[in-house]
């Protein structure tokens, strides 16, 4: 009976473990996405952008100092804003494996009172 208990626990810890690896692996996934295209898309906004708004900028009169460190914060923020909003794990899931790691405290605790 304690042997078949047990048996059902660890079966339902697998369980619990393989649910969180394929949520975890999915955000994981996720995350990469977000920060390949993010850099992707940064990179090439800021080669086109900035040889745009230097070229312009130059014709106006400002001085290259000036307008080397307004791309530069611009392109900082956009980069920032990218990783805030997609690169991210989202703080509602709680840490990696957690419950996981919960429920096998209980299952070791409950095995220990049932088998001393």
């Amino acid at each position: 009976m304690v042997v078949r208990r047990v048996m059902g626990l660890l079966e339902d810890h697998i369980e619990l473990g393989t649910l969180e690896c394929r949520y975890e692996s999915g955000q994981a996934r996720r995350r990469i996405c977000a920060v390949t295209f993010g850099a992707v898309f940064g990179l090439t906004a800021f080669v086109f952008l900035q040889v745009a708004l230097i070229q312009g900028l130059l014709r106006v009169g400002l001085p290259l100092w000036a307008l080397c460190l307004l791309t530069a914060v611009i392109y900082g923020v956009l980069a920032g804003f990218i990783y805030h909003r997609w690169g991210r794990r989202d703080p509602a899931a709680g840490d990696p494996f957690q419950a996981s790691g919960e429920e096998f405290k209980r299952n070791l605790q409950w095995i220990r009172q049932n088998l001393s």
